[in-house]
């Protein structure tokens, strides 16, 4: 009994992690750095990096 709730806890994860991904992939959009450049001052960044990694690096303004 404890086997068939167990498989089905996995089978449950399976099908909320395939569908998340299928989910997120109509709305999330990879770019390159040229169509980011491009288009970058038209929508709102949040930088959401820890403080060591943003003195590294980052976007002026």
């Amino acid at each position: 009994m404890g086997w068939i709730v167990l498989a089905g806890i996995v089978v449950a994860l399976l099908a909320y992690v395939i569908g998340m991904g299928l989910y997120q992939k109509r709305f999330l959009t990879t770019l390159n750095e040229e169509e980011f450049k491009a288009g970058y001052r038209k929508a709102q960044l949040i930088d959401v990096r820890e403080p060591e990694e943003f003195k590294k690096g980052h976007i002026l303004g």
